[in-house]
């Protein structure tokens, strides 16, 4: 998961988020085997990122960063008819995360071709739609906020930076913390 969605779900900065993760020492994914690249660069040109992470039991996102690491060329296919055709009566109608799956490309790609298309009708924001906004915004993340609203996930980030909105923190919950406190007390029970 980004820092961003971490930082945003604990109500947190993405340096705060960040900083602790360096401080727990918590690293993001890599590949670590040299079989792995090999994997990869002799399926790179027929397979899909998908498949490949399937293959090496990694995340779409962690194949593609790996694969610029390697210098592998910029896997980007052509649009076909029948993906623009899909494109332009599916837009609207269904969640973009599920036409970028049905494609096989990314969120934010189908998004962009949805634009170029002229798909993307950029709308005012009413009256109602701040105060749903405003109502929403500390209880749920800018995705989710961006699929209930039906805008995009940068505008409801800049609406809401706009509007000065503010994520609650959530407090940690207390079985973690009593959980903590008993090992010590347990531990010292034990060694007396």
């Amino acid at each position: 998961m980004p820092y961003e969605e971490v930082a945003e779900k604990l109500g947190r900065s993405h340096d705060a988020v960040k900083m602790k993760a360096r401080k727990l020492e918590l690293r993001k994914m890599e590949f670590r085997s040299d079989q792995d690249d090999q994997l990869l660069r002799d399926s790179y040109q027929e397979q899909s990122y998908d498949r490949i992470a399937q293959r090496v039991g990694r995340t779409v996102l962690a194949v593609k960063a790996r694969a610029i690491t390697l210098g592998l060329e910029a896997k980007v296919p052509h649009w076909t008819e029948d993906e623009i055709r899909f494109l332009g009566t599916s837009y609207g109608a269904i969640d973009l995360d599920v036409i970028a799956k049905e494609l096989g490309r990314t969120r934010a790609t189908t998004a962009e071709k949805a634009r170029e298309m002229g798909r993307v009708r950029y709308r005012h924001w009413s009256r109602e739609d701040v105060q749903r906004l405003t109502e929403l915004y500390p209880r749920f993340t800018a995705r989710e906020l961006a699929d209930r609203l039906g805008r995009s996930y940068k505008t409801i980030r800049y609406q809401a930076r706009q509007l000065g909105l503010r994520k609650q923190r959530r407090p940690v919950e207390s079985s973690m913390i009593s959980s903590q406190r008993k090992e010590p007390a347990a531990e010292a029970t034990a060694a007396s």
